[in-house]
């Protein structure tokens, strides 16, 4: 069975536990319950483990914005990956379609964005908030 390190201080005592993901997620759910009073609304919390490890980035920085749409270049996509697209993504276009058949599409879909107005020659395309 997976198990989850805890690890829990107040600043003179660290405790550390290993528990399962499900005691886990509702120790989190109690704390922000605790933490954040009814009056203020917890973070954003999003699991991301679905989205490939590759494109784990892109999908984090689409979930952080909060405009409808946002245009981005070939370029600035890699920045926020970190690591050079596959050559596929700059000739074509079907690397950018909206299916989740695709580990990079699974980035985007998963946090409620979809590409349009893709442009192989200017290496830009627009992200939009899917509704």
């Amino acid at each position: 069975m997976q198990k989850v390190s805890i690890r829990i201080s107040d600043g003179e005592q660290e405790l550390h536990y290993l528990v399962s993901p499900e005691v886990a997620g509702k120790l989190v759910q109690h704390l922000n319950q605790v933490v954040f009073p009814s009056t203020m609304l917890p973070p954003q919390n999003f699991d991301f483990t679905p989205v490939s490890r590759k494109y784990r980035g892109l999908a984090k920085y689409l979930h952080e914005q909060d405009a409808a749409a946002i245009a981005l270049t070939f370029s600035q996509i890699e920045d926020i990956l970190e690591e050079p697209l596959k050559p596929s993504a700059r000739k074509h276009a079907a690397w950018w379609a909206n299916t989740d058949s695709h580990s990079q599409a699974t980035a985007w879909l998963a946090v409620g964005w979809k590409t349009s107005e893709l442009d192989l020659a200017a290496e830009t395309l627009i992200f939009q908030k899917s509704k």
